[in-house]
């Protein structure tokens, strides 16, 4: 039912901050260990991080069909081209939008049925592993890294 509501389309440039603050606000006001750091420290060092995550990384959005421009959430992933695996590093979806499948939309259109790699914790997941030193390694991988990754998931 959903799917007929909500288009899932690629991330526009006039749609970025909107991702970077919302994933910076959600993040600091959800993990006790975030709220724990000073807010300049976290938002000024934070910001950097998701700054290079959202470089090297693919955003979908999704949005209502009759809206295109209004983002009510959206998903950060990585597949590095696996065929088995694909990273997530973060989804949102905005607190009036919750509770109506669409972060399961979102995720169901990431995965394809793959094994889903979580850099932040997301509850019980079927199909999921936590590994939060994915999103910490900001500077790319070597060709041995991908080759254990991808060997590890299969």
């Amino acid at each position: 039912m959903i799917e007929k509501l909500i288009e899932i389309r690629d991330l526009t440039p006039d749609m970025r901050n909107f991702v970077l603050n919302s994933w910076l606000r959600s993040l600091r006001a959800s993990d006790c260990f975030y709220r724990r750091i000073d807010a300049n420290i976290f938002f000024d060092n934070h910001e950097t991080l998701i700054t290079k995550c959202l470089e090297r990384t693919s955003v979908l959005v999704a949005t209502p069909a009759d809206h295109p421009s209004l983002v009510i959430g959206y998903i950060v992933f990585d597949d590095q081209g696996f065929s088995d695996s694909v990273t997530v590093h973060y989804c949102y979806v905005k607190s009036d939008y919750r509770k109506m499948g669409i972060a399961t939309l979102l995720f169901d259109h990431v995965s394809k049925d793959r094994h889903v790699i979580l850099t932040h914790d997301a509850g019980e997941l079927p199909n999921t592993t936590y590994n939060p030193y994915e999103f910490w390694r900001q500077d790319g991988r070597d060709e041995k890294e991908d080759r254990i990754k991808e060997a590890k998931y299969n």
